[in-house]
């Protein structure tokens, strides 16, 4: 009897996201300002750790919410998907554009035994429309992810790095200047220096 009460419970909670979700795509919620009202919800209904307001646009998907952390200022762009199987973190003021899968889960090449690391985010971080983040990946500080790269290791902090794999491109130098377009990252990209050079 207590299996089949659980698996009512999983089978409402699974509905209930199936219309929270519904209701994210409908024109009121692509409304810029609503955002906010999404993060508020995805934040008090669906259990996701979020620091401060955060963007969270439309088409945006959450598998296992609860071990899902946002920092202030995280900006997810529409048809990103955050798979948890393990926590993901993302810190504050990071970018990430439309289409980025971001994933836990892996599985063993000889007996497919599922299995998951972390992801973490480091702060000010921007990937690249279409990217993929592979399970137990970390994201250094101020780096930048190319469009369409596959992560397969972990990014120094303000690292450039591209492709599938993806690979260091270039050291990234910043100053301490606050100048942005969207007000949302601290410090300014000044110059890339070669790594070459």
């Amino acid at each position: 009897m207590t299996y089949t009460i659980q698996v009512f419970k999983q089978i409402l909670l699974l509905t209930y996201h199936a219309v929270l979700y519904a209701l994210y795509d409908l024109p009121l919620f692509r409304v810029y300002p609503v955002s906010k009202l999404k993060s508020a919800a995805y934040k008090h209904l669906l259990g996701c750790n979020i620091d401060g307001a955060c963007f969270i646009h439309s088409g945006v998907r959450f598998i296992n919410p609860r071990k899902i952390h946002l920092g202030e200022n995280v900006s997810l762009m529409y048809g990103v998907m955050i798979e948890a199987r393990d926590k993901v973190y993302i810190g504050r003021n990071c970018l990430v554009s439309p289409g980025v899968l971001i994933t836990t889960g892996d599985h063993e090449l000889a007996n497919l035994t599922p299995k998951s690391k972390s992801v973490t985010i480091g702060e000010n971080c921007f990937i690249g429309s279409r990217a993929i983040i592979l399970s137990g990946v970390n994201l250094g500080k101020n780096s930048v992810v190319g469009a369409g790269s596959i992560v397969t290791k972990d990014v120094p902090a303000d690292t450039l790095v591209a492709g599938a794999p993806a690979r260091e491109i270039k050291k990234l130098v910043l100053d301490d200047d606050v100048w942005t377009l969207s007000g949302m990252r601290s410090r300014n990209v000044a110059e890339c220096g070669s790594p070459n050079d």
